[in-house]
C-alpha cells in the first residue's frame, strides 16, 4: 500500500538528512559513527537535490531509482548499526531507527505524484 506522496517523501528526506548530520554531534557519538552518519546524511541530501520530485533542485533522478538507492542505503545503515553492537548502544539505536523508518517510508511511497502537476 503506497500512501506517501513523493512530496511528503521529499520533506522526510530533508528532515532525515539534517538529523543524520546533527544528531551524532549533539549526542557525542564516536568520530567513526559521526562520519558514517554524516556521510549517509550527505548522500540523502545529494540524492534529494537530484530527484524528480517537488523538492528536487536539479530533477534528473527518477523516483523509482531514488527509492531503490534509499533501500540500499538503509541496508548499509542497518548493517553498520548492527556492527556497533554494545560498543555504542545509543548510536546503534539511532542508526537503526533512522534506517528502519527510512526503509518503511520507501516501501509506502508512491513513485509518481498523484496530482495533475508534472514535476519531471
Amino acid at each position: 500500500m503506497r500512501i506517501v506522496s513523493p512530496r511528503m517523501h521529499g520533506m522526510m528526506d530533508y528532515l532525515s538528512a539534517g538529523t543524520m548530520m546533527v544528531l551524532p554531534r549533539k549526542m557525542g557519538f564516536s568520530k567513526s559513527t559521526t562520519n558514517l552518519m554524516t556521510g549517509a546524511g550527505a548522500a540523502v541530501l545529494g540524492m534529494s537535490l537530484l530527484t524528480r520530485y517537488p523538492f528536487g533542485l536539479v530533477r534528473v533522478l527518477p523516483m523509482p531509482v531514488h527509492l531503490a538507492v534509499d533501500a540500499v542505503l538503509d541496508g548499509v545503515l542497518i548493517r553498520e548499526g548492527n556492527r556497533l553492537g554494545k560498543k555504542e548502544p545509543q548510536a546503534r539505536n539511532a542508526i537503526m531507527g533512522l534506517a528502519v523508518s527510512g526503509a518503511l517510508l520507501s516501501l509506502i511511497t508512491r513513485s509518481k505524484q498523484s496530482t495533475a502537476k508534472n514535476f519531471s
